[in-house]
This record gives C-alpha cells, sequence and structure tokens, in this order.
C-alpha cells in the first residue's frame, strides 16, 4: 500500500469516526435552550394540600420540549419543598410524584414527565408540605 493511500484512508477513517461527534455535540444546548426560552411562568398559594397548576384548564406540550420540565424561582419562605407531579387530561392519569427540594444549589429544572407527544395537554399538581402552607410561590414551565 502506497504512502497516500494509507494517509487517504486514515484522514477518511478520522472524518467518520470524527464527524457524528461534531454533529451531536451542540445540538443538546441549542434544544435545550429553546425549551427553556419558551418557558411559562406559574403561581401558587399554598392553602392546601395539593395545588393545581394551571388552577383551572390546562396546558398544552409543544415542539419546543420532549419533556416537561419544573422550575421554582419565587418564594416567601426560606426555600420551596414538595412533591410535583404530571397528570395527563385527556389520558386521566397522572404520573408518580417527584420530589423538588430547593434547599440544593445544584437543582435548577426538574424533569417532571419524559418524552411526552406535541400536543398532549396535562396540568401539574403539588403537594405542599403542611410546614409551607400559607406561603407563595412561583417558578416556570418548560414544554
Amino acid at each position: 500500500m502506497t504512502k497516500l493511500r494509507r494517509r487517504s484512508l486514515r484522514l477518511l477513517l478520522a472524518l467518520l469516526l470524527g464527524a457524528p461527534l461534531a454533529v451531536v455535540g451542540p445540538v443538546a444546548p441549542a434544544h435545550a435552550g429553546a425549551c427553556y426560552d419558551g418557558a411559562t411562568a406559574w403561581f401558587a398559594n399554598a392553602n392546601a394540600t395539593i395545588v393545581r397548576i394551571p388552577s383551572s384548564g390546562s396546558y398544552r406540550t409543544t415542539w419546543r420540549c420532549a419533556d416537561i420540565n419544573f422550575t421554582v424561582r419565587q418564594f416567601s419562605d426560606a426555600y420551596f419543598q414538595g412533591l410535583v407531579r404530571v397528570c395527563f387530561v385527556s389520558a386521566g392519569y397522572c404520573n408518580s410524584w417527584k420530589y423538588y427540594n430547593g434547599a440544593d444549589p445544584n437543582l435548577d429544572w426538574m424533569v417532571i414527565a419524559s418524552n411526552v407527544k406535541d400536543g398532549t395537554t396535562f396540568r401539574v399538581e403539588i403537594d405542599f408540605y403542611e410546614s409551607s402552607w400559607g406561603n407563595h410561590y412561583g417558578g416556570l414551565l418548560a414544554y
């Protein structure tokens, strides 16, 4: 095999192995940005054990996100702590509760439902701990 042919094969192999890495790398951050950029604000008063968001009606998933994402941005006490779940309106069921601990400095967005089809109607339920009653909370949903 000639020196030129070996060099060409190495270059081809490098391109084939390296190409998927170059394509996959930037896709995830751009998609995540598009998802969170379209987030919807929510507000709730912890005046009952379980609060429904929105208080009436529902949300509809979009093409921007494959998941339903939840975060808390405002609170009237030390931090938000509670259970969160998604209820799918048309299907008539709710997924399992997920613990959101606002005191965790590493927690920002939390996925509360994964791989949700575009156009799915849903609402979010928050189970506040009794010690949170009377407090006010707000945050964002990205879907």
